[in-house]
């Protein structure tokens, strides 16, 4: 990074040089959930593959399942064609400004962020407190058995909408990848 006259960086000029040669398409989304910005989880998109016994599918731990898991979400979301909520119309619009790769990284960091500040119950965004009780009646009505609630719930809509371009379906399995990588990463940052 260059020097700065005054020696002050902002995250915008920080996440700039983090993603070199990138517009304010992809820099100032990542900007803003760096400095705070939250957008809750929705969960009408609420599919999950079954067995013949009405018994959930992949929901142990290991990489066999997961990539299964992936290989289904991947041709699920196709079918996914809701209108975003209004909480997350922004996220979804800087998601489908962003090259695709940048959506994956952009939504898969913001939900585990997301994912953190519920889990510890503090969040930085102070409109998501009074968002999150709303947010859990919607998902024990949309979820209601959330044993089994994968990362990507309460983003399918937008996940959907940045991967509604993409024809090849491998191609669509490689950035849910990154969507799920980038989860797990900042989930335990």
């Amino acid at each position: 990074m260059k020097e700065k006259k005054d020696g002050a960086w902002s995250i915008l000029d920080v996440v700039e040089a983090a993603f070199p040669g990138r517009g304010k398409e992809t820099t100032a989304p990542i900007a803003f959930v760096l400095s705070g910005a939250r957008w809750p989880r929705e969960f009408r998109a609420n599919g999950y593959p079954h067995d013949e016994n009405g018994q959930p599918l992949y929901t142990s731990d290991s990489q066999e399942d997961f990539l299964a898991y992936v290989e289904w979400l991947a041709d699920y979301l196709l079918l996914v064609t809701f209108e975003p909520i209004a909480e997350q119309v922004g996220l979804c619009n800087y998601a489908s400004g962003m090259a695709q790769e940048d959506a994956m990284f952009f939504l898969g960091m913001h939900a585990g962020i997301y994912h953190a500040e519920l889990e510890i119950g503090v969040f930085s965004d102070p409109d998501c407190i009074a968002y999150s009780e709303t947010e859990n009646a919607e998902k024990k009505r949309q979820w209601p058995d959330d044993s089994y609630m994968p990362s990507d719930a309460g983003y399918r809509v937008p996940l959907a909408m940045a991967l509604r371009t993409v024809s090849e379906r491998a191609r669509r399995i490689t950035l849910l990848q990154t969507f799920f990588a980038l989860h797990t990463e900042y989930v335990n940052k």
